[in-house]
């Protein structure tokens, strides 16, 4: 009984789901009083830390590794950055609006910082 009293309701796990492919979202989540409920602080860092992820370091690290002349080739795969962040996303998404546990690699370790 006391785990159906955890449970977040449906519109509460629907933001934090929404907190992976839209970075707003989660920013909305720490910037308001939903941040004192630990589902949604959780899904608003982790989503804000995927965000800063893919939008920061992917691409940087892409363009880093393109500047050596023997591995250009590297900046061919850069179109396919942004439909992989979108999927992963959405996995992500569906992930917390099922309430399922799971850990991103190296988003998680960053997040856990400032869930506890």
């Amino acid at each position: 009984m006391g785990r159906e009293a955890a449970r977040p309701s449906q519109s509460m796990r629907l933001v934090a789901a929404l907190a992976y492919p839209i970075w707003v979202v989660a920013l909305f989540i720490l910037l308001t009083n939903l941040k004192t409920n630990p589902f949604m602080r959780r899904h608003a860092w982790l989503g804000l830390y995927w965000a800063l992820l893919w939008w920061v370091m992917i691409p940087g690290g892409i363009f880093v590794i393109a500047l050596f002349p023997f591995l250009h080739w590297v900046s061919l795969f850069f179109p396919l950055v942004w439909p992989a962040f979108l999927l992963l996303s959405i996995y992500y998404a569906v992930l917390a609006y099922t309430e399922r546990e799971f850990s991103i690699p190296v988003v998680s370790e960053w997040a856990q910082k400032h869930v506890s």
